[in-house]
């Protein structure tokens, strides 16, 4: 018989407000629901430790407009607020930027970060069915360690061991982060 203490099961998928290592699972190229259909990626995160280690999360990055849905521009990419926080999701996993999207987004893929985690009430503008709907949002991305951690914990800076390295999101392996294009480019030139 399996026996479960039903008290200390959440009855709700939202975290605490607060800082949270997170752990990329997955960035993918997408279109918006919403007419006309515009670029957007769609990220999965999960909590990486801590008392809610394992938890998911997601967060969208609509970048085309109607003007330029599928993003070719780089004036829409210059003026997208999702574009800024795409920037700053991938800067603080420690994901050198380069010209290609694509193999940044790649290369995200099992990249720690920090996150500023929110509770936001739905206010039903975008769509009424959704009104009073609480969700999480993220506020902030950071390198793991330059905040500390944990349901509301204040914003303290804190050292990084791991600031001078990134994790090959193909095969695991820990590089220095000066040598992880080169390692992309010989390891999985695909």
């Amino acid at each position: 018989m399996r026996k479960v203490n039903w008290s200390e099961v959440p009855d709700t998928t939202l975290l605490p407000e607060g800082m949270y290592r997170l752990e990329i699972e997955s960035i993918d190229e997408a279109v918006t629901a919403t007419p006309p259909a515009r670029l957007m990626y769609k990220a999965m995160y999960r909590v990486a430790e801590g008392a809610f280690k394992g938890s998911v999360l997601f967060d969208n990055f609509a970048i085309g407009t109607p003007e330029d849905p599928n993003a070719k521009e780089q004036a829409t990419w210059n003026t997208s607020r999702a574009a800024r926080r795409l920037r700053r999701l991938l800067r603080g996993a420690q994901v050198p930027i380069v010209e290609d999207v694509d193999e940044m987004v790649a290369v995200a893929v099992g990249q720690q970060f920090q996150a500023v985690v929110t509770v936001k009430k739905d206010d039903g503008k975008r769509d009424p069915r959704y009104a009073g709907l609480e969700r999480n949002e993220i506020g902030g991305y950071y390198a793991p360690g330059e905040r500390a951690e944990g349901p509301t914990a204040p914003a303290a800076p804190k050292a990084s061991a791991s600031a001078t390295t990134v994790k090959c999101g193909q095969c695991g392996k820990e590089l220095p982060r000066a040598e992880y294009l080169t390692h992309l480019n010989v390891e999985h030139p695909e």
